[in-house]
């Protein structure tokens, strides 16, 4: 059989054998074969202490051999000078029983992952993705983030022979949830189990930010799926959960999720499960709001508090006289009011709130009450420009005719004060209304509703074309026969244009020359009487309040979270 042809240097072969060729040389010169006999000699020595091979093949065969185990050793090497820069050489003996070396990693998926880290723990594994994703763009192999295949879990509503991206999320082996939350669900395979959820990630990988109504679509995708999988959803579940988004999206932040102690994700799943049952409880509205987080003082009455109500009520004084005995008997007022049980109690004992001035009452005794509130006022046209332009960018405002209002604040000729009005009434088209409510109609019938964006900005502030439209429209909220809260009303044809501004409360509307200014006083009104904000604006009015005070933030909205993050 004729040997294989070979290439083998001569390094090569005197790395490991020395071999004599007697016939060589035998034209050269006399002074070339100086030493000769002595280079034989050692020659022989050589021979006669190695085995030689008995033919060319085997020679190739041996040489093979050790050039393999050269590669070997150094890919090793590699892999563990890798490993070791990384952070990682823990995982190097796994890595080698699996036969995972530098060519694998070149080439690895994310959806590898999971498996490939199965005996390690979730926190490495994220730790690891985040290394070999540097890693693989620096040698302009960016680490694939879709799968091209996809199978749908049991009880999936779609088809089996769908094909589409899934997002790479790596996620922890169903066999290593932890007995004692049989319902512990990881958000990879929440991600992976339907196409929404696989949109939105891909969206968050694009932008590296969920919209508003992206977050939203999670939360119900989220609480479907523990749903339609019959898993039941609690607390410590969801709250893993939360935890999760924010790993897998950084940009997020925890109170777009958690608006309470129960979470919106919780509140979803409750919902649904409740869902069969149509039923929309309403309390009854009380004239109080609850006071958590609002820090006051310690109210102690006046000694003299009476004699100086009394002089307040039946002596001719001048207006400093009469400022400085409303101040002098605060407290007694403030107490009072506490412990009122209607506004109309309030008003009747001191009817100076309802006096054309009685504004800058409520003025004094609200920055009295709170001396540390932040002001509105003053910061106004810093948030306004902030305002206009949050609401001016990403598609935040749905609603074509508020879109248009927002471009017309910018460019139409319009005073301050129409501006400002128009910005305020257009950042209910942000603050979409979501709540049910019961309400009666004019007829006394009651019906389940839900509010619009129109119904949130008609109940902050009114636009009437003539006094006696503004006259009809409260008469008409008074024999609706509910409790009408503060709102401001302008007198003109629109938002961009009105010549009268007035705030009504109690059925007495104080004149203002600045829009921003009867906010304020609107604003303290439901501080100062520990009034509700009314249910269709109560987001907006939630907004409102963080400018007074900044760590009264536990029922506000996600929406309100993300407005205050973009423009702080």
């Amino acid at each position: 059989m004729a040997t294989p042809p070979t290439n083998i240097t001569e390094d090569e072969v005197f790395d490991e054998y020395v071999i004599e060729d007697e016939n060589e040389n035998q034209d050269e010169d006399e002074d070339e074969n100086e030493g000769e006999g002595e280079d034989e000699e050692n020659i022989e020595i050589i021979k006669n202490s190695v085995e030689l091979p008995s033919s060319q093949y085997e020679l190739d065969s041996i040489l093979s051999s050790c050039q393999k185990t050269t590669n070997i050793r150094v890919v090793d090497d590699e892999l563990t000078n890798l490993l070791k820069d990384w952070g990682h050489l823990e995982v190097l003996d796994h890595f080698k029983k699996e036969h995972i070396d530098i060519e694998v990693l070149k080439n690895i998926e994310c959806h590898h992952l999971g498996e490939i880290m199965k005996p390690f723990s979730y926190g490495k594994l994220i730790l690891f993705e985040a290394k070999l994703k540097e890693w693989r763009s620096a040698l302009g192999k960016p680490l694939l983030l879709y799968q091209t295949s996809f199978r749908p879990l049991q009880n999936s509503q779609c088809s089996s022979e769908a094909s589409f991206s899934v997002v790479s999320t790596p996620t922890t082996p169903k066999s290593s949830r932890s007995e004692n939350s049989p319902n512990s669900i990881p958000l990879g395979e929440i991600l992976n189990s339907n196409p929404k959820t696989l949109a939105l990630a891909e969206s968050y990988e694009k932008s590296k930010k969920f919209q508003e109504h992206q977050r939203k679509e999670l939360i119900n995708a989220i609480a479907i799926y523990f749903d339609q999988n019959n898993l039941h959803l609690d607390l410590h579940s969801s709250y893993k959960i939360e935890q999760e988004i924010l790993e897998r999206f950084p940009t997020e932040k925890l109170e777009y999720y958690r608006t309470s102690k129960r979470g919106k994700i919780y509140a979803k799943f409750c919902n649904i499960k409740s869902s069969s049952r149509t039923n929309v409880t309403n309390k009854s509205p009380s004239p109080k709001v609850e006071q958590n987080e609002k820090d006051t003082l310690e109210i102690i009455s006046e000694e003299d508090a009476e004699q100086t109500y009394r002089a307040l009520k039946y002596d001719n004084l001048s207006c400093e006289e009469f400022e400085r005995s409303w101040k002098a008997c605060i407290n007694h007022r403030l107490l009072e009011i506490k412990n009122a049980s209607s506004t109309s109690e309030i008003l009747n004992k001191w009817p100076q709130y309802k006096l054309p001035s009685g504004h800058r009452f409520v003025d004094i005794d609200y920055s009295y009450l709170y001396p540390n509130a932040g002001s509105f006022l003053n910061n106004w046209e810093t948030l306004g420009e902030k305002l206009l332009k949050f609401l001016s960018t990403d598609n935040r405002v749905k609603e074509k005719n508020i879109r248009e209002v927002l471009i017309k604040i910018k460019t139409a000729d319009s005073s301050e004060n129409c501006k400002d009005a128009a910005l305020l009434w257009a950042l209910h088209g942000y603050f979409v209304p979501f709540q049910k409510v019961i309400k009666k109609d004019i007829d006394g019938r009651k019906h389940v509703i839900r509010h619009t964006i129109k119904d949130s900005q008609n109940s902050f502030v009114w636009i009437g074309n003539t006094i006696q439209a503004i006259e009809d429209h409260i008469a008409f909220l008074n024999k609706m026969g509910e409790n009408i809260q503060p709102f401001i009303i302008v007198d003109g044809v629109s938002i961009l244009n009105f010549s009268e501004i007035f705030l009504y409360f109690d059925g007495v509307k104080f004149p203002f020359n600045s829009f921003i200014r009867a906010v304020d006083i609107c604003y303290k009104i439901f501080y100062l009487f520990n009034l509700e904000y009314p249910t269709a604006c109560s987001s907006f009015w939630g907004f409102i309040e963080t400018q007074y005070h900044q760590g009264n933030k536990k029922k506000l909205c996600g929406k309100t979270h993300v407005l205050l993050n973009e423009i702080s």
